[in-house]
């Protein structure tokens, strides 16, 4: 196989480094794997060893990025799966890293979904259609969604939060009604709530 010199490695401050050898692109690969296989500009290779060498790292440095990303907060699989193919890994490691976790309950769709409606509605003050519209950001398939959404914000309910919300907006709205109902509105409140 032939051998090269890595000339260049490009880092993006949010994507993979791309490669260069002899001059010329080779690869593109997730920073945390140029970090785990410690290349740097000047180093020669056997082209065919360091492939091996790339593909090699790519599952373990995926599992330790998604293991971070779940240790800072829950996560949808859709959202592991975008920040795992933003950061350079192939699509076929992060299903398989993905699936994994879904395996041994790291990551879990409706209990993710959950807290992010329970957040967004119950402490936050957000209404139906908000928490719906974050629910759909985060990827969360659409049965998953509606049965968290009957769950947590309930739309024999939305009056009820809508003036718990208006009570706590009051404040800052220095009496204004046309105020409060726009802020309510921003929440996530229907027109009629």
């Amino acid at each position: 196989m032939p051998s090269g010199e890595i000339t260049r490695i490009q880092r993006s401050p949010t994507g993979p480094a791309t490669v260069h050898v002899d001059g010329r692109e080779w690869t593109r690969v997730p920073r945390a794997v140029a970090r785990r296989l410690d290349l740097s500009e000047g180093q020669t290779h056997d082209l065919g060893r360091l492939r091996a060498e790339v593909d090699a790292a790519m599952a373990p440095s995926a599992r330790e990025r998604a293991y971070r990303l779940l240790a800072a907060r829950e996560r949808s699989r859709r959202e592991l799966l975008r920040t795992l193919a933003r950061d350079g890994y192939p699509e076929r490691v992060a299903e398989e890293v993905v699936a994994r976790l879904e395996d041994v309950g790291a990551v879990d769709d409706r209990r993710f979904a959950e807290t992010l409606a329970r957040s967004l509605a119950g402490l936050r003050g957000h209404g139906r259609s908000r928490v719906a519209h974050a629910l759909l950001e985060a990827g969360v398939d659409d049965a998953v969604r509606q049965a968290v959404l009957d769950a947590c914000c309930p739309l024999q309910r939305e009056d009820e939060r809508a003036l718990r919300a208006a009570v706590v907006l009051a404040r800052t709205c220095a009496g204004r009604a046309d105020r409060l109902a726009a802020r309510l509105a921003r929440r996530g409140f229907s027109t009629g709530a």
